[in-house]
C-alpha cells in the first residue's frame, strides 16, 4: 500500500477500524532526517514539553490540542519479527516519532484512534511536502 492510498483508508475508516489499520499507541514513524531539522519543523505543529527526558535521549513533544504526544529521537527503531528486515530499516533510517494515545486530554467528540490518525496524516504531509523517506508502521513507506 502506498502512503496516499494509506492517508485514504484512514480518512475513510470507522473509528473502530483505525486499529486495522496500525493506528493505536506507540505508533512508529521512521525517517531518513536531519534530527535539528525534523525537530526545528515538527515544532510548528506540535509544542515542545520541556524538561521532559529519556534514557534514549529525544525530544517529547504534545500535539496542539495535547491529545497526542510525539517522543522524537535519533535512531531508528524496528519492532518487525523479520531479524534482516528489522536490520535493514535501522541501516536505512536514523530517526524515530513514536506517537502515544493515552493522555488526559482529549478533543471534544474525537476518539484517540482518530487524533492518532490527524497526527499522522500531519505528519506524512510533512513528509512529502519536504520529500523525506519515511516508513508508517514500519510497513507504509514513502517515497
Amino acid at each position: 500500500m502506498k502512503l496516499d492510498e494509506y492517508l485514504e483508508a484512514l480518512e475513510k475508516s470507522s473509528d473502530e477500524e483505525l486499529t486495522k489499520l496500525g493506528v493505536d499507541n506507540n505508533y512508529l514513524i521512521i525517517l531518513k532526517a536531519k534530527y535539528d531539522e525534523v525537530k526545528s519543523d515538527l515544532s510548528k505543529i506540535f509544542k515542545l514539553k520541556e524538561g521532559v527526558k529519556f534514557f534514549s535521549g529525544g525530544e517529547m513533544f504534545e500535539y496542539i490540542s495535547g491529545s497526542v504526544e510525539a517522543h522524537i529521537f535519533e535512531g531508528a527503531v524496528s519492532w518487525s519479527l523479520d531479524e534482516k528486515e528489522r536490520e535493514k530499516k535501522m541501516k536505512e533510517y536514523n530517526l524515530s516519532i513514536q506517537l502515544h494515545k493515552w493522555l488526559d486530554r482529549q478533543i471534544p467528540n474525537v476518539t484517540r484512534e482518530r487524533a492518532l490518525a490527524i497526527v499522522i496524516k500531519d505528519i506524512s504531509n510533512y513528509v512529502k511536502e519536504k520529500n523525506i523517506s519515511a516508513c508508517f508502521d514500519e510497513v507504509i513507506c514513502f517515497p
